[in-house]
């Protein structure tokens, strides 16, 4: 195939990202309002007035209308500040929280400097990661051991990242089928480095 006929695609490709960019950019230029009506216009919150209700909420607490989709996450932290241990044991109780009565047995240990996070459902279903206790940056595995063992669990949900704007890492948890609406609604960004392209 010849170069010139390269161009197109790549063009086309380029196009569509930039249009999906700007539909984000779009509906926040046009207020917490005209958001918040996108995001019920697919039952984000599941018919779930307490949820509806802590996304108003935090969009109305939202000073800077560009980063409103961070009122959607569920799960947020410091991605550089794990230094321990506890530091796990603690985001592992918070997705404990979010599941409700179908709760996860927790058990991280520090064996020499290694961390061992084992997850159990029931004598049978166990699910166990090894972490190097480095200190610093939160391991780039953990979160994927998570969603592997949610998806063994029959979980429908995952945890999906939102595009950073620092180093705080903040996740929504959402089916699929839900989380790729919202991005062709508008009201998620589809790209990762959406906020530092848009600075």
């Amino acid at each position: 195939m010849e170069i010139s006929a390269l161009v197109p695609i790549y063009s086309s490709c380029g196009q569509l990202k930039h249009e999906r960019m700007d539909k984000y950019q779009e509906l926040t230029k046009l207020g917490k309002d005209k958001y918040l009506q996108k995001v019920k216009s697919i039952n984000w919150h599941d018919s779930d007035e307490t949820i509806l209700q802590a996304i108003i909420e935090s969009i109305n607490e939202t000073s800077d209308d560009s980063y409103l989709v961070y009122a959607l996450g569920v799960l947020g932290f410091d991605g550089e500040g794990f230094e321990s241990a506890s530091d796990y044991e603690n985001i592992l109780n918070e997705i404990n929280e979010l599941l409700k009565d179908q709760k996860l047995n927790v058990n991280v240990e520090n064996q020499s400097g290694l961390l061992k996070i084992e997850l159990k459902k029931n004598k049978t279903n166990v699910y166990e990661i090894d972490i190097e206790e480095t200190g610093g940056w939160i391991s780039e595995g953990f979160m994927e051991f998570i969603n592997r063992t949610l998806k063994d669990e029959g979980f429908e949900e995952q945890f999906y990242a939102l595009p950073p704007s620092d180093q705080t890492v903040d996740f929504i948890f959402s089916t699929e089928e839900k989380y790729k609406k919202a991005i062709d609604e508008g009201f998620i960004p589809e790209e990762m480095g959406y906020f530092f392209e848009n600075r």
